[in-house]
Order: structure tokens, then C-alpha cells, then sequence
């Protein structure tokens, strides 16, 4: 089973993908939408925001639309899709601090 983590990242670079990529070929959402046979771009403007990770058939169709192979949406690469940084977590600094205090004697 995946784990919610990987499927936020490949939401994450999926969508910065496709927008990156619609914004190359200088074509608005709604006109993607109408080339990969969408109703509408509600689904799209979602994928876009790395809300929505489409079905494989979706996103076959977004490729095709988009001029490029599927694996091409899913690899990240390139500085805007470069991992951002973790904000350290709070007990991490807390343990961090103990720790520090206890070598330099102190805590007892």
C-alpha cells in the first residue's frame, strides 16, 4: 500500500509537470482540457494544483494533449520540481536542546 507521502509527492510533480508544461506550449487551461477531451478544466486546475492525481487513462490523455510521453509527467527533475525542504519538527528541536544540555551537564 502507499504510503500518503508518495502519493503527495507524485501529486506534487505531476501537476508541477503538466503546468510547466501547458505553460511551455503557451495554451490556457480550458483549451488542455478541450485537447485532452476534459468537460470542463475543473479536473485539470486541480491537478495543476497538485490536488488531484488523475486515473492512468486521464492522464494518458493529458500526456497525448500536452505532447509528451506519461513518464515524462511523473519524473521529477529540474530546479522547480526539486524537493522543498522539511521544516525541522518542533520535538526534534526540543531533543536536540536536551540532548545539548545534558552533554554540557545542565540537566542531571
Amino acid at each position: 500500500m502507499a504510503r500518503m507521502r508518495d502519493i503527495r509527492e507524485l501529486q506534487r510533480v505531476f501537476g508541477t509537470r503538466v503546468l510547466l508544461r501547458r505553460r511551455e506550449l503557451g495554451i490556457r487551461q480550458d483549451e488542455l482540457a478541450r485537447r485532452a477531451g476534459y468537460a470542463s478544466h475543473a479536473m485539470l486546475s486541480g491537478v495543476e494544483r497538485c490536488r488531484r492525481l488523475p486515473g492512468w487513462e486521464h492522464a494518458l490523455r493529458l500526456a497525448d494533449a500536452l505532447g509528451v510521453e506519461l513518464w515524462e509527467l511523473l519524473v521529477p527533475t529540474g530546479p522547480a520540481l526539486a524537493r522543498p525542504r522539511r521544516r525541522e519538527e518542533p520535538l526534534a528541536d526540543s531533543l536536540r536542546r536536551a540532548a545539548s544540555l545534558l552533554e554540557e551537564g545542565q540537566c542531571a
